[in-house]
């Protein structure tokens, strides 16, 4: 049986080995985040046992060796008790070593793994909304559900909105940490994003023609905002200088 402490260590470190990547795929659409949870578990048990089995064959490897090293007659039990002395001082500095390397690893993300999470759901929120709203006014241009002069306004307001988020992209993805000086140049980048969406959310429909359309509309546009207030409050209430959480940068569109 593999001991939980072991499988929560192998845990943490695939579930940061996959957030990035799982995050941009579902930024892209490719993954659901229920699907790259599940995912995420099965990864976690495969690893778990191929480690746990690594390590019996090199503990059962160790003991040979020990056993090979004692005097002739040596009792096999004396061999287990030379081995697990051996092996303690090597645990401790093995626990020691992960005890300092998780934090640091987790700070590669910039923030602890259900913040991190919270954030690459923000970024996928992000990308699928302003992607949908795009798409339904699209469809309805060649439709005909909306006249062009109005589906004009609405592509220039997703346009203002979606370079809004692409200059606080590139502009956070340059930097190794989140400082209040950066903190002015970043939150008003974000504020311009969330006013240009809550424009469109009551400003942009006007010119639909579907009921339906309208709904649904307003609903891409609530997703994407939503995302955005949420990154908007994590860097505002950023106190210190914070770590950039570059898995979820990297997901924004």
């Amino acid at each position: 049986m593999i001991p939980e402490l072991f499988k929560s260590v192998i845990g943490s470190l695939v579930r940061w080995a996959l957030a990035g990547l799982f995050g941009w795929l579902v930024a892209r659409g490719v993954l659901t985040p229920d699907q790259t949870e599940a995912l995420t578990a099965a990864a976690i048990v495969g690893a778990s046992a191929l480690a746990w089995s690594v390590w019996q064959k090199y503990r059962s490897l160790v003991l040979l060796k020990i056993a090979l090293d004692l005097p002739a007659n040596s009792t096999l039990e004396r061999a287990k008790e030379e081995a697990r002395a051996a092996a303690s001082a090597k645990n401790l500095a093995l626990l020691l070593a992960l005890a300092l390397l998780l934090p640091s690893v987790l700070s590669l993300t910039g923030c602890g793994e259900p913040d991190q999470k919270k954030l690459l759901a923000a970024a996928a929120d992000i990308y699928v909304g302003l992607k949908a709203a795009s798409d339904i006014t699209e469809a309805l241009n060649r439709s005909g559900g909306i006249a062009d002069p109005d589906a004009l306004l609405v592509y220039r307001g997703l346009d203002r909105a979606g370079r809004a988020v692409r200059t606080f992209k590139e502009r956070v993805r340059r930097l190794d940490t989140i400082t209040a000086n950066e903190k002015v140049e970043l939150l008003p980048l974000l504020g311009a994003a969330i006013d240009d969406l809550e424009r469109l959310q009551t400003e942009g429909v006007t010119g639909f023609k579907s009921a339906k359309a309208q709904a649904d509309f307003r609903a891409a546009i609530a997703t994407a905002r939503a995302g955005l207030v949420t990154i908007k409050v994590f860097v505002a209430a950023i106190r210190k200088p914070a770590p950039v959480p570059q898995a979820a940068v990297a997901a924004l569109p």
